[in-house]
């Protein structure tokens, strides 16, 4: 089957919805018209927190032939994370408890193609605190986190 056979009508309804409770708050805003204008509308702010891994084609790269234990290590940082923080202290005797590692050298394999991906480095003389990189995966919003790296996108004139 082919992406284009995909008839989503067709689709029976998603078994994973049926538990799914999405706690939102309500958030008022009012923004004005190019007439000043005052304009009010509301908007839904999801309150549980998220991290966000970016999709692309060298990311996809980067994750062939990583092996289980690392792919498995990834996902727990990214459940670590901090909002805002593009760093974490990574707490090794509760990582390996936490995904069941038993041995130190899995532990320090991981690790190591994790940093050799990129998708992680270690700070200097900070023994287990480790930089993310924010180009692959973030919690929380990168251009408040880092506002020298923003430009704006301008859409192309038809």
């Amino acid at each position: 089957m082919k992406k284009k056979d995909i008839n989503e009508d067709e689709l029976t309804s998603n078994p994973f919805v049926v538990p799914l409770n999405i706690s939102i708050r309500r958030v008022s805003k009012k923004e004005y018209d190019e007439n000043g204008v005052p304009k009010f509308g509301q908007y839904d702010l999801e309150m549980d927190e998220s991290t966000r891994f970016y999709l692309s084609k060298e990311v996809r790269g980067l994750l062939k032939n990583m092996p289980g234990s690392s792919a498995q290590l990834l996902l727990w940082i990214m459940q670590k994370l901090e909002n805002g923080k593009d760093y974490l202290l990574i707490k090794r005797s509760t990582c390996m408890d936490e995904l069941g590692i038993n041995s130190v050298n899995t532990y320090k394999a991981s690790i190591k193609a994790l940093c050799d991906r990129r998708f992680i480095a270690a700070i200097y003389m900070m023994p287990d605190v480790y930089y993310i990189n924010p180009q692959l995966f973030f919690n929380g919003n990168r251009a408040k986190k880092f506002p020298n790296n923003t430009e704006e996108y301008v859409p192309k004139a038809k």
